[in-house]
Parts: structure tokens; sequence; C-alpha cells
């Protein structure tokens, strides 16, 4: 999927979200839509989520990606829309407890099992990680794992 393949839809929310993470993150306009083009990717997964897991407890997003995220769900309306045309077809909350640094209540085992499922999903619908985008992601930005050891441990799984 391209990127932009939620939000285009939206040239107007596209833009500003493009131009605000410029500015509240100082993102060159490169990472910013890297980032918007995440959190794309984030809506997506987590809307697939939940239809297995309707209470999903943790969501494997960094701070950057989070606050991208912010500026969608501002736009209340437009959100709305977004989630409902999801795979999972309903209004996805935004939970402030997206990090573990804010969040130790959540055992590993969750955490655990909502990165593996978001690194596999994400692999077999987008394609592999690259690494300008690990900093959107908790597994690059609070891990520190790579790009290619997310891409190498999928491969091992697969084989």
């Amino acid at each position: 999927m391209q990127p932009g393949f939620i939000f285009n839809k939206y040239t107007d929310l596209m833009e500003y979200l493009i131009r605000q993470s410029q500015i509240t993150l100082k993102l060159s306009k490169e990472e910013a839509e890297v980032g918007v083009r995440e959190v794309e990717r984030f809506l997506y997964l987590i809307s697939m989520r939940m239809k297995d897991v309707p209470a999903v407890e943790y969501l494997p997003i960094a701070y950057s990606g989070d606050q991208i995220y912010h500026k969608v769900v501002l736009c209340t309306r437009i959100y709305a829309d977004i989630c409902a045309n999801l795979p999972g077809g309903v209004f996805i909350h935004h939970n402030p407890h997206v990090s573990v640094k804010c969040t130790p209540r959540v055992s590993n085992d969750i955490i655990i099992d909502n990165l593996t499922w978001f690194a596999e999903k994400y692999i077999q619908i987008f394609g592999p990680f690259e690494e300008k985008a690990m900093s959107f992601w908790a597994a690059g930005d609070i891990y520190e794992l790579t790009a290619e050891q997310l891409n190498s441990a999928h491969k091992e799984q697969v084989a």
C-alpha cells in the first residue's frame, strides 16, 4: 500500500499533518511524510487488531508517532470517517498509555504479544520495515530494535 492510502482522501489533513509534524516535532519534510505514513499504517493495524482483541492494552507506537496521531484525532469528523473505513470499521479511541515509559502496569507478556503481532502483520501487509520509519514505532524508539532485526526475526519465523 502506498503512503497516503488512508489520508489521501483528505488532502488538507495530509498537508496539515506534515506541516505540523515539521513544526512541533522539528522533522524534515521527508521525515514528516514518513511519520504520517507510519501513523496511517498504525491505524490500519490497530483496527485489524481490534477485531480479535477489542480492548488492546498496549499499542506499539512511539512518542513521535503518537504526537502525529493526536493531530488526526483532533480532526474529529474526519477521524470518525477514517475509523469507519478501516478494516475493523469501529471508532478507535485514543489510549493515552501508548508507551512503556508511561504504562508500567502492562505486563511484559502483553507487550511482547502485541509487538510480535504488529511486526508480523506490518511486514505481511506493508513489506519490510525501513530504518527511517523505526523512530515512529516503540520497537525502534523504546526497545532500540533496528529494521534489520525485525525483518530478520520475521524471516526466521516464516522459514
